[in-house]
């Protein structure tokens, strides 16, 4: 009732035969994001991490409230690193909408250019 699929981030489905990519890192960092998170110490998991890909969880209906700009310059340090970048949130019920705090409208906009 609650999740809104957006079509034009879905892959197109595949045709031929199935490829296993047998190389395929299992490498993945999960940030949880709490109020309270320097940003300093962010961008150093950021920085530092041999994952390929890093999972930013807020907090809220979409809430990144921490030091300004910090989950925005953690995620362009991860796109500056070639890695996979996945927002979510850690709300268990209900709407989530990231645009409903400044701090998600500059991953909104970022994610734009």
């Amino acid at each position: 009732k609650h999740i809104r699929l957006e079509k034009h981030r879905l892959r197109p489905a595949p045709k031929g035969r199935i490829v296993l990519c047998r190389h395929m890192s299992a490498l993945v960092e999960v940030i949880i994001l709490v109020p309270s998170i320097d940003k300093d110490v962010l961008l150093s998991l950021v920085e530092n991490t041999n994952a390929q890909a890093i999972v930013l969880c807020g907090f809220g209906s979409g809430n990144f409230l921490i030091e300004c700009g910090a989950v925005h310059a953690a995620a362009m340090l991860a796109r500056q690193k070639n890695k996979t970048v996945v927002i979510c949130t850690q709300v268990r019920y209900g709407a989530v909408d990231i645009s409903s705090y400044e701090a998600g409208r500059q991953l909104i906009r970022s994610e734009e250019h």
